[in-house]
């Protein structure tokens, strides 16, 4: 927190010009995407944000996950932020100048990348006036019509590209007052959008009172600005005001008596089951699942053990995305682990029970790896959790691992194409699905034999093409040709145009595969000993 000599808080009731006239900021027919820009500029009072040493700090009521939260953001003219939610959950994010963070909804600290760093920067841009830097990374374009035609009912719309990046999205600008009202952003077949209403002023700045946030993934968020503070210093050097807070473990412990080795059987999907516990009662059935980005747990098991649930999130799977809740249980117990209430997802998993061969009381995900060293052996198959603090992983050929939307992420290339691929020991038996961008962008449809094919999972099925392809590196590996699966449906999680594809059980049965998700690194050892673990 900042002390509060160092700010000085005004209620923007008091700061409200409701009867004065927005001329100055007034968009005329005919104006360029310089001229627009310079406009806004100075309607919202930029230069004067721009002229702050430390930024400023808004703060007031939320809504998150459904619920009602306090909201606090913090921000200068130079795109830097940090912005934190309280209310069933807590969750931040944040830019320094050069890493984009979060805190997700277990507490879990973690490095964004790929997509998730393009969605936090630019939909904080257009919150906080970073669009309007003359050194941001957005390249405009105005739309046909202009400031002309109908401006004054749709306003002056901007279209707008990331610099290296597939996003790129539409702001709209109110031709009068030349504040912004909303925008759209977009990325492959997905799209989120802002709203802002009723903007106040503060010292020559103007803020919208109002802000609402929807996700790509369905999720909804809003904000009121109660109150700004012109921040009069700085935490430390190096924007640390705007850093990341110290990665924090949560009520997690380990129990150094008990095995490392979970118990563990194959289902007939080749999906990979562990014994947990909740509540300190009996031991079920889980899936293990590097390609859950939360542990879940299943409806049933929740209304059999009488948890409380709360609030409301999309979960996207390869259908697209399905309504969940929060699930609070007392306690999670997988080997030597055990989380005290830790944040889970009640989702209906009854299809799964057939299938598997046994009752599912959950999927064990991403809460539960990013507090710990896994070493998955999908051939054996084995699993064991270790304590990061005490791991030794010297010995090991680590590569670099990015955690997108709570999956890891490894480089690698498929017939050359160089590109990210998820790893998914959820995706049992199969092998390598190609996202459907990927697909179209590469054209690796044309000149070769396929058949039709369906690809299933939380959300429902999607259409493929069923085929082979000549090679695979994955992190270094050179895995040879094999069978794929080509997506051709623009929807669900293989619509993702930051990745190449989603890679199955089948593909990591070769290698023994040690994740650490708060180094953000991996090691993919030979099952035939060519590397020492």
């Amino acid at each position: 927190m900042i002390p509060a000599s160092r700010v000085v808080m005004l209620p923007l009731t008091t700061c409200l010009l409701a009867g004065t006239p927005a001329l100055a900021g007034a968009i005329p027919p005919g104006d360029g995407v310089g001229a627009v820009l310079d406009r806004v500029r100075r309607a919202v009072g930029y230069e004067r944000l721009r002229a702050l040493a430390h930024g400023v700090e808004i703060r007031g009521p939320a809504s998150l996950l459904g619920a009602p939260a306090t909201h606090r953001q913090r921000f200068d003219a130079t795109g830097r932020f940090h912005r934190r939610m309280d209310g069933l959950v807590t969750i931040e994010s944040g830019f320094d100048g050069t890493t984009v963070w979060s805190r997700d909804l277990g507490g879990e600290i973690r490095t964004l990348a790929l997509g998730e760093r393009d969605q936090f920067m630019v939909g904080t841009m257009f919150q906080t006036h970073g669009w309007l830097s003359p050194a941001a990374p957005l390249a405009f374009r105005l739309l046909a019509g202009g400031a002309g035609g109908d401006a004054s009912a749709s306003g002056v719309k901007l279209e707008f590209e990331l610099s290296d990046s597939p996003l790129s999205g539409v702001i709209t600008v109110d031709a009068e007052s030349g504040r912004p009202t909303g925008v759209v952003f977009r990325w492959g077949a997905t799209e989120g959008t802002i709203t802002m209403e009723g903007w106040a002023e503060h010292e020559g700045m103007w803020f919208p009172r109002h802000v609402s946030v929807v996700t790509a993934r369905g999720a909804d968020a809003s904000y009121e600005m109660e109150s700004l503070a012109v921040l009069s210093a700085s935490e430390g050097e190096g924007g640390g005001v705007f850093a990341p807070p110290e990665p924090d473990a949560g009520a997690a412990r380990f129990d150094p008596g008990a095995p490392a080795a979970l118990t563990i059987k194959r289902a007939p999907t080749g999906h990979m089951l562990v014994r947990a516990r909740i509540n300190g009662g009996e031991e079920g059935w889980f899936i293990f699942d590097t390609g859950a980005g939360a542990t879940v747990l299943a409806t049933t098991t929740v209304e059999r053990l009488k948890i409380a649930t709360e609030g409301t999130l999309p979960a996207l799977g390869v259908g697209g995305s399905v309504p969940t809740t929060l699930a609070r249980p007392g306690s999670l117990t997988i080997g030597r682990l055990t989380m005290e209430r830790p944040i889970t997802i009640a989702l209906d998993l009854a299809f799964l029970d057939a299938p598997m061969g046994e009752h599912i009381d959950g999927v064990i995900g991403f809460g539960v790896l990013h507090r710990s060293i896994a070493r998955i052996d999908m051939a054996a198959p084995s699993v064991e959790l270790h304590d990061p603090r005490t791991f030794d992983g010297a010995g090991l050929a680590w590569a670099r691992m990015e955690l997108y939307n709570r999956v890891p992420t490894v480089e690698g290339a498929v017939e050359g194409h160089a590109g990210m691929f998820t790893l998914d020991t959820g995706a049992g038996g199969s092998s390598v699905a190609i996202c459907e961008p990927a697909v179209r962008r590469l054209n690796l449809l044309e000149g070769r034999e396929t058949t039709a094919s369906t690809a299933g999972g939380v959300g429902g099925f999607i259409e493929a093409r069923a085929g082979k392809i000549r090679s695979l590196n994955l992190a270094g590996a050179e895995l040879g040709g094999m069978d794929v699966v080509f997506v051709t449906e623009a929807k669900g999680a293989f619509a993702d145009p930051y990745t190449l594809g989603n890679v199955g059980g089948q593909v990591l049965r070769p290698f023994t595969m040690y994740t650490d998700y708060q180094r953000r690194r991996i090691a993919l050892i030979p099952r035939d000993g060519s590397k020492n673990e």
